[in-house]
């Protein structure tokens, strides 16, 4: 089945898992039911009598089922080598994820819908990259708070793209990814870093279409 989809997403865990883990998850799923193109599934391992799809996770490389759930991104063009979650257990940093490796257009925290379809129409541009600076900035300015705060993110992106090239986009993407992993922070600040990655990462081609699925 995982064929069809270009994108899916797979738990490796116990027949019946439970917990924190468990339930983001679940929520993850819930939210993300109708996502064009995009396939969330459940494999659960016995790890006695049939060992029911045992043989299955060991290909994946999942042999430690102490160190269950696993979480496997595969594209339709490489189910052979999937990407191995390793970051936390959360709806947002699931959803990043999924919007990273697997290129789904989905609002993330701190992102405005808006500013994300001109940065996406923005970084597939190569000749009208000006005007739609023109058009976020005229957006920008009728927001108010947070939002304006986002909306200043998205410009100074865009103004830096212009200036720079498009391997801005990773080279900042890399640099803010540096500062959350660093030192200690504080909440507050580490919320902002977030939302910053999150905005950066509106900053890729995500065209597609088609079906969608959640098996839980």
């Amino acid at each position: 089945m995982m064929s069809r989809f270009p994108v899916c997403l797979v738990r490796f865990d116990t027949p019946f898992p439970f917990g924190e883990k468990a339930d983001e998850y679940e929520k993850l799923a819930k939210e993300l039911s109708s996502t064009n193109n995009l396939l969330i599934s459940d494999v659960g391992v016995e790890e006695y009598g049939d060992k029911f799809n045992h043989e299955l996770a060991d290909k994946y490389g999942f042999k430690n089922k102490d160190e269950f759930p696993k979480l496997a991104l595969f594209k339709q063009n490489s189910l052979e080598e999937p990407i191995v979650y390793t970051g936390e257990w959360k709806v947002d940093a699931l959803k990043a994820f999924l919007r990273e490796h697997g290129n789904i257009r989905l609002l993330l925290e701190g992102c405005l819908s808006q500013l994300d379809d001109l940065a996406a129409k923005f970084i597939s541009s190569t000749e009208d990259r000006e005007k739609l600076l023109e058009e976020a900035s005229k957006v920008t300015d009728g927001l108010e708070g947070k939002d304006k705060s986002s909306g200043d993110i998205y410009l100074k992106l865009m103004q830096k793209v212009i200036e720079r090239g498009d391997k801005f986009v990773l080279s900042e993407l890399e640099r803010v990814k540096n500062l959350l992993s660093g030192g200690k922070m504080n909440d507050s600040k580490r919320k902002d870093l977030q939302q910053r990655v999150n905005i950066i990462q509106s900053f890729r081609s995500n065209d597609s279409s088609g079906d969608s699925k959640t098996e839980l």
